[in-house]
Formats: structure tokens, sequence, C-alpha cells
């Protein structure tokens, strides 16, 4: 991976942008990093703003805002000019969140790059807010009620939701509220110009500084863990249960991150994993047995097992799942199995790295949160490529926490837990009209 250090002649301004809009900004020029470029005939720009607040209303809100400002169009292009015009040229903007950052990330082929870039610096410039726009994006950005679809990817992102923005409201009503996006704090480029200075120049012009920088608020002061317990969420009209297992996970390093992502992975992350293995195919019990690894920070997890089954099945399956686990965590694990799982780990970290520039951002940034002026080094890539398959499966209870840590969710069917589970752990059942952070910090208490 590599890093070059750049310099900027930056034309920007230091009055407010807008009268009535919050402004996001940085307070002094970006610190800028270039990458190795992409291998899919792409190049890639990731402008990285501060969050301001961490209230979980606020982090939406933040979200439509930019959503907003990059559909608003420009001085010279309405918002359906500009969208034909990036539809047309091949360009595409993405919009993520990591714990401390709001990120926007660019693509464009390399050919049309520099127009994208100057398309990409008149969106932002332009003062121009729809109110009706943000109106309909703050709607689409509305949680999703993880507990009505049983999807295990929307309960796992409401759960990082949760453990990153624990605030869910400051009581601040932000329907009313305009943004303003300028200068941001740090640029990731990945381009196969040797020197992209001009092109970050053109993108970067006219946008506002702030006068000074602005203390983060409702930010936790330390990482948030998931609660220990079962939460039942009922549904009458259903027939079928969402298992959910999940844990938040802290790891001392890259290395014990690896060891427990490549054991989750053997646990249920592909076809021939125990959990597809017994469950759907032994038991014919659920036709989605799953694991899921996803990281929210710099050696920070979610670790998941699921499996969606017919809710007089649920008790049974939840110990075999228990029973999978724990006997990976101990070291019962396949070495040709194994080594499949890094094999595809390493492959799908090659793949993300060479054609997902805002994966790529994401771990820079876990990395360099305050950007570098050296060598780009990755912990995470290395400890995958050196990993000893014979001591991740003899470290497993150092990898992983016991299966008595997790939290679990029983999502639909009317068949609640026994009154020995419900005393042997705390316990949580959801009113259908509450969403999943009323458990959650149920159980906290």
């Amino acid at each position: 991976m590599i890093l070059r250090v750049l310099t900027l002649c930056v034309v920007s301004l230091f009055l407010p942008f807008m009268a009535r809009a919050e402004l996001v900004a940085a307070s002094s020029d970006p610190k800028i990093a270039q990458l190795t470029p992409m291998r899919n005939g792409l190049s890639a720009v990731t402008f990285v703003w501060a969050i301001p607040d961490f209230a979980m209303n606020r982090v939406l809100a933040l979200n439509a805002g930019l959503s907003t400002a990059i559909s608003a169009g420009t001085a010279e292009l309405s918002p359906f000019e500009a969208e034909t015009y990036r539809e047309v040229n091949g360009i595409s903007l993405g919009i993520s969140t990591q714990d401390s950052d709001i990120l926007l990330t660019m693509t464009a082929p390399h050919a049309v790059f520099a127009e994208a870039l100057a398309h990409l610096n008149a969106l932002l410039v332009n003062p121009a807010f729809s109110r009706d726009w943000y109106k309909r994006q703050s709607l689409l950005l509305t949680p999703v009620k993880a507990t009505k679809n049983r999807r295990p990817d929307h309960v796992i992102n409401v759960l990082s939701d949760y453990v990153r923005f624990p605030v869910e409201t400051d009581g601040f009503d932000t329907r009313g509220v305009e943004f303003a996006f300028g200068m941001p704090r740090q640029i990731i480029i990945r381009t196969t110009e040797r020197d992209p200075s001009p092109l970050i120049q053109s993108a970067v012009n006219g946008l506002t500084l702030r006068n000074a920088d602005v203390e983060p608020t409702n930010k936790p002061d330390r990482p948030v863990d998931l609660p220990e317990g079962i939460i039942f969420a009922p549904d009458p009209d259903g027939e079928e249960t969402l298992i959910l297992a999940v844990h938040h996970s802290i790891f001392e390093n890259a290395e014990q991150q690896i060891n427990a992502n490549l054991l989750l992975d053997y646990m249920g992350a592909y076809q021939g994993s125990e959990m597809f293995r017994i469950i759907r195919q032994e038991m014919r019990a659920a036709y989605d047995p799953a694991s899921d690894f996803h990281q929210i920070a710099r050696n920070q997890a979610l670790l998941a097992l699921s499996a969606t089954v017919s809710t007089p099945d649920w008790p049974a399956v939840l110990e075999t799942i228990r029973t999978i686990y724990e006997s990976a965590r101990a070291g019962d694990v396949g070495a040709q199995g194994l080594a499949n799982n890094q094999r595809r780990l390493r492959s799908g970290f090659e793949y993300r790295f060479a054609t997902n520039p805002s994966w790529t951002a994401m771990q820079f940034l876990f990395e360099y949160p305050d950007g570098t002026t050296g060598d780009v080094k990755i912990p995470l890539f290395s400890a995958l490529v050196q990993a000893k398959l014979e001591t991740i499966a003899a470290n497993g209870k150092e990898s992983l926490p016991p299966f008595s840590d997790y939290l679990i969710l029983l999502i639909g069917g009317t068949l609640p837990p026994d009154t020995k589970m419900q005393e042997q752990n705390g316990y949580c059942e959801l009113p259908l009209s509450e969403p999943l952070r009323y458990c959650l910090e149920k159980l906290q208490d």
C-alpha cells in the first residue's frame, strides 16, 4: 500500500457558507493520503468529515444532509441534469459512517476522473439545500424496524448503530436543519496519476473552513458493550423465528481479531461450514444458517450466528449453535476447512482492497484516524497472511468469548424461552410498538 504526502494551495472561505446552515468542515487544510490505484479501471476519492454530534438522531440527520447536498445539482446543472451527467459518465457517489467520521466516496473511470472531481466540487459549493429532498432522505434513513422483517443483516446494523451511537436522541428536532459541507479533514485518493495535487486542488477550491475546531458532543467515553441475556420479539402472525446470537468483541491486537474471524467463518460463513452441514443438511431445520463477522472499529467487531427456523424448532437449533460454537472455540476444527477459510478471507480482503474504495478508506482510518506522513501499514492484512492455523485452533478460547456472554435475540413466532432460561439470563420481551433499543437499554439497567 502506497501513501504520498501532498500539499495544497487551498482557496477557501472562512465565512459561514449559509446563514442558517450547520457547517460541517475542518478548521485547517486536509491531510491527504494517496493509496495504490484500484484494479478495476476506476479512480476514487474519499472526503472525510468528523461527526460533530454522536446522538443517533443527529447522525441520521447528518447522513440525510450530505445526501441532500450531493443531490441538489450545481450552479450550472439542475439536480436531474447532474444525475444524468453522472450516469452517462459512470460516476458514482456513496456515503458511509465509521466510529468517528462520515465519508463521501466518489468513483469514476480514469478518463473522466478530473471532470468528476470538478463536478464533486460544484456539488459541495452549491448553496442550494432542498428541504423536500432532505425530508425524503430522512424518511429513507429512518431505522428499519428490524423485528418486522427478521433479516439478520438489518438486526446487526441496528446493533452496530447502538454500539457506536448509544445516545438515541439529544432531544433536538432535526426536521428543519440545513447543512453545508465544507473542507474535509482528510482526503484519500486512488488514481493512476503520479501527482494528484492538481486534481485534489480542483475538488477543494472554494470549500469553507471553520474558524475553529468544534468538540464533538454525545460521544461515548469508551466502547459500549451489548448486554447479556435474551430478547424475545414475538409475532402473533409469524410461524418462523430468527435466532441471532451476537457479541461485541474488543480484541487486543490484529492477530487476535483475525483468529476470531477465521474461527467464526469456520462455524458458518460458507457452504461446507459446520452450521451449514449440521443445521441445514443434517437437521434440515434452516435454509440460511450463517455466521457474520462485522468489523465496526479498530480491533472491534460484532460476532454473530443466526438461523431462521420453524418456531417450535428454535430451542433445539439454538442448542446446536451453542455446541458448534463451543466446540470450535475449544479447538475442535478441521485443518482443511480452516485453511479454506483463510484462503477465502484473504481473497476477499484483496478483492475489496482492489475494488472497494470506501472499505479501504475505512481500514485506513481505523489505523490512521489523524492521517500519517509515513508508509501505510494495515496490521489486519499482515496478520491474515501470517496467521498459523495450528495456533488459531489452539488459542480459540483467547480469541472468542464463551457463548454465555452472547446476547440472544429470538424474533418472530409465539414461543418464548422457558422459565429456566429467563431466570438464568437477563430477559426482555419486546413490545410490538417498540424499537430494539427498548430492550437493549432495559437489559443494561
